[in-house]
């Protein structure tokens, strides 16, 4: 039996200035994501986007149906970054697939519920 994995996580956004519009930029995120949501192998049952420019940072949550906590982190992580490279970001410092659980305990936002 599959449960929902919900993931949520904040990223801070490092040298923003001006010329670079976070709404726009999230918005770009959130498009992206809709895309795989709506892929033949999409895993992605929902996501959200959030935007705070005046603390330079982009919120993501994404909800994902796994037989696993590890199995569901591991996809919903993926999908967000998939996305922000489709949208033309980076992430430079991502974690590998090892570290993922280990952040999910001390940064990250976890839930799972029964399907």
């Amino acid at each position: 039996m599959s449960d929902l994995v919900q993931v949520e996580q904040d990223f801070t956004v490092p040298h923003h200035s001006a010329s670079v519009d976070l709404h726009q930029r999230g918005e770009a995120v959130m498009a992206e994501l809709v895309k795989l949501s709506e892929s033949e192998c999409g895993v992605i049952l929902d996501s959200a986007v959030s935007v705070d420019s005046g603390r330079n940072t982009v919120q993501l949550t994404v909800t994902v149906s796994a037989e696993e906590l590890g199995e569901g982190v591991v996809q919903a992580i993926t999908a967000m970054r998939t996305a922000i490279h489709a949208a033309g970001g980076a992430t430079p410092e991502w974690p590998h697939n090892d570290e993922l659980l280990e952040l999910v305990a001390n940064t990250m936002r976890a839930e799972v519920r029964s399907a």
